[in-house]
């Protein structure tokens, strides 16, 4: 068995601003504090090697994770968020202009569609797969993973329902599940198993925010 251990970056400049913001914007203030939360939880687990996307805000939770645990940060691009249309980054998400065409982007999600320049569901769902496939060849036990709260949920997705995964069954999860930022969610993989390789044991554990 091998178990992931996947933390949703601390929160980011973007996040304050409330922005669809792009991978450059940094954490706030309170987000390196909540890195430094995190952190201590890790030095509780027992890592053995450490990923995150190429994010900066991924890239520097990571980092403070990395120096309680002394392991080393792995840049793994796979794991970056979920794309959105050129015309809707690094703009508020809460203008009725913005949510507007997030909806229309999110109720129009099929196979094969696509809006704009997006990351369509095809591409998400199949770059789940390969961050799952990724994972599951990494030669340690237990793995640490810094990524962002719609991909993860795009990963669960993927993780629970297979390769057969609707839009549907995504959509479920998107609106279903919530995460805070830094919250701890763990998944069991198991080879032994094929019907079900992937198992969610721990979803957005928040505790150590207090």
């Amino acid at each position: 068995m091998k178990r992931v251990y996947f933390v949703r970056h601390a929160e980011s400049e973007a996040n304050v601003a409330r922005l669809h913001g792009g991978p450059h914007h940094p954490l706030s203030k309170h987000g390196e504090k909540q890195a430094q939360f995190i952190a201590e939880r890790c030095t509780k687990l027992p890592l053995q090697a450490l990923f995150a996307s190429d994010a900066i805000r991924a890239q520097q939770t990571a980092g403070v994770i990395a120096k309680r645990t002394s392991l080393v940060v792995h840049t793994a691009p796979d794991l970056h968020e979920v794309v959105m249309p050129s015309h809707m980054r690094e703009r508020p998400f809460d203008t009725p202009e913005a949510i507007e065409a997030e909806s229309e982007l999110i109720e129009n999600m099929a196979p094969g569609h696509r809006h704009s320049d997006e990351e369509n569901f095809d591409d998400m769902i199949g770059r789940a797969g390969k961050a799952l496939e990724f994972l599951a060849a990494q030669k340690e036990d237990h793995v640490g993973v810094v990524t962002h709260g719609l991909f993860l949920r795009c990963i669960i997705a993927r993780a629970i329902f297979g390769p057969e995964v609707t839009p549907r069954e995504v959509l479920a999860l998107w609106r279903g599940l919530r995460s805070e930022n830094t919250g701890l969610t763990i998944m069991d993989y198991r080879p032994d198993t094929p019907k079900s390789l992937w198992r969610l044991y721990t979803w957005n554990d928040h505790a150590h925010l207090g």
